[in-house]
């Protein structure tokens, strides 16, 4: 999520303290710099979700008493502006757009969408990519609340009963 790399506070050119010392470019929007950011065997993708979709899965998920601990729904906090400055600064920086995943084709059609993918960065397609067995996920524990639907699901684009 770009939000969580991007510090619209500092000015471009920033970098996090862990960071400190290490030289980046001044029109990079992140905090992370711009060597360990644009490095040549990492191709950047966006897995994008129409906002009238996006929106309210995300402000259902923001109130008070909330499991997540997001009292209050904050549209800013939707990472739409961090997300348009990081993909404008990877094609700048690199001259190659970086590649973009529509959510809502990926549940439309998992197996094309996936293949293309895999096409796309240069690793092969396997049809197990594509589903999975349900269970918690130890790197989510941090996240309560946020990924219950993908951890009671088995697939791409497949729900749990619960979760439909």
């Amino acid at each position: 999520m770009a939000s969580y790399i991007t510090d619209l506070s500092k000015p471009l050119g920033s970098v996090a303290p862990s960071y400190e010392g290490t030289p980046t470019t001044a029109n990079n929007p992140t905090v992370i710099p711009t060597s360990a950011l644009l490095q040549p065997h990492i191709k950047h993708t966006f897995l994008i979700r129409h906002p009238r979709r996006a929106v309210p899965s995300y402000a259902r998920l923001c109130y008070p008493g909330a499991k997540t601990g997001f009292d209050y729904f904050d549209p800013s906090e939707m990472g739409y502006k961090e997300s348009r400055r990081l993909f404008d600064f990877i094609r700048e920086e690199t001259g190659e757009a970086p590649l973009v995943v529509e959510a809502e084709k990926l549940l439309e059609d998992p197996k094309k969408v996936v293949s293309e993918y895999c096409a796309a960065v240069g690793i092969d397609f396997r049809e197990d990519m594509l589903e999975w067995n349900s269970a918690t996920r130890d790197h989510f524990a941090k996240w309560k609340g946020w990924h219950e639907d993908a951890e009671k699901s088995t697939g791409v684009g497949r729900r749990s009963e619960s979760t439909s």
